[in-house]
């Protein structure tokens, strides 16, 4: 558009259908028998469309970047046994404004906004009751609306001869916050369904940063502290949450011999309240080691996740007539061997074991 700006503009669709059968059987002398109301098919028609239009511009120090995205949902779902269906659509608008000043002496000053959306999955969409034992059974909610942030943030950008500093504060609302909420009957069983609070209010700071005080040594990592506040008075009074929390996570890369490069990450989340209860410290590490092999054309990987058995999802769940503890762990440690031969292609320079947002998925 002139020598320093740009417009991008394009299209994307995403479609997908899932067809899923279930049932649940009991062993009763010697036959299996099909316990009643256990048995179903569902499935789950997504169609996603979206358009967008980005635009950018520089006067040095300033930069300047808009964005507006609409998309338009279509989403069937159908359980085969019962004909229930339920078609919902919506169409939205993702408006999206960054603002940044560069100052002397590399560092610099970056205010933004934008508008996400996360829409519910297919298990929590499914109504179909999940048997996990004869006390706790699952089920979604076909009725579930998309959560809805507008996101603000204030940052700041210091880049130093061996590494960074980035801290940036954020508040962000959220509406339709999507919450798992446990009930139990008068014979004590448990049933769990998500449901679509009124809103959450999340304010913190994040600092993030990069270090390498030898050549062949590497460390990167963030802090997230915040309060967030809930409220889903919506569907009753007691289902409000007020909690400051933090998490974190720090990788250490070292190359050793130009050839073999060592990686160690760990992650942390402190406890926090939750609309019934609270969840307990989850914490983990991850370890990793690569070597090129066969003149460079071929790689060696040899990891471990989770190597001390620590990333357990510990948590309680309180009503006005039960108590419920779990302590769960997603699987064991587990060590991967992993060979990986290139044909006529160089080795991707992309790091791996970057976090994803949050920060706990490696």
């Amino acid at each position: 558009m002139s020598a320093n700006g740009q417009l991008e503009m394009g299209l994307r669709a995403g479609l997908r259908d899932i067809d899923n059968q279930f049932e649940v059987e009991e062993l009763s002398n010697d036959i299996w028998m099909t316990l009643p109301g256990f048995k179903n098919q569902f499935q789950y028609d997504e169609d996603i469309y979206a358009a967008y239009a980005i635009w950018g511009e520089q006067w040095n120090p300033i930069s300047v970047q808009a964005g507006l995205r609409y998309e338009y949902s279509d989403i069937r779902t159908r359980l085969i046994e019962t004909g229930e269906t339920n078609p919902r659509s919506y169409g939205q608008l993702f408006p999206s404004a960054h603002l940044s000043y560069q100052f002397p002496n590399e560092h610099s000053l970056q205010i933004s906004y934008s508008r996400r959306i996360n829409r519910p999955g297919f298990r929590d969409l499914n109504p179909f009751l999940t048997f996990s034992d004869v006390r706790n059974i699952w089920t979604g909610n076909p009725n579930l609306d998309p959560e809805l942030t507008n996101a603000y943030e204030l940052g700041y950008l210091k880049t130093i001869e061996k590494g960074s500093f980035s801290p940036v504060v954020f508040y962000r609302t959220t509406e339709n916050v999507i919450d798992r909420i446990r009930t139990v009957d008068a014979e004590g069983i448990s049933y769990i369904r998500p449901e679509n609070l009124a809103f959450q209010q999340d304010i913190g700071l994040e600092v993030t940063f990069s270090y390498q005080p030898m050549t062949w040594w590497r460390l990167n990592g963030n802090v997230n502290f915040f309060r967030s506040i809930t409220d889903g008075k919506n569907i009753g009074a007691d289902f409000t949450a007020d909690t400051y929390t933090w998490f974190g996570r720090l990788s250490s890369r070292i190359s050793l011999f130009k050839k073999v490069d060592l990686q160690i990450n760990y992650n942390y989340r402190a406890p926090r309240a939750t609309t019934q209860g609270r969840y307990g410290t989850m914490q983990h590490v991850d370890v990793g080691a690569s070597m090129d092999v066969l003149k460079n054309q071929a790689t060696v990987t040899l990891s471990g996740r989770d190597i001390f058995n620590t990333r357990r999802r510990i948590y309680e769940n309180t009503g006005d007539d039960f108590l419920t503890e779990g302590n769960f762990l997603w699987r064991r440690g587990s060590v991967n061997l992993t060979f990986a031969y290139r044909l006529n292609q160089k080795k991707s320079t992309e790091k791996t074991g970057e976090p994803r947002e949050g920060g706990e998925e490696f």
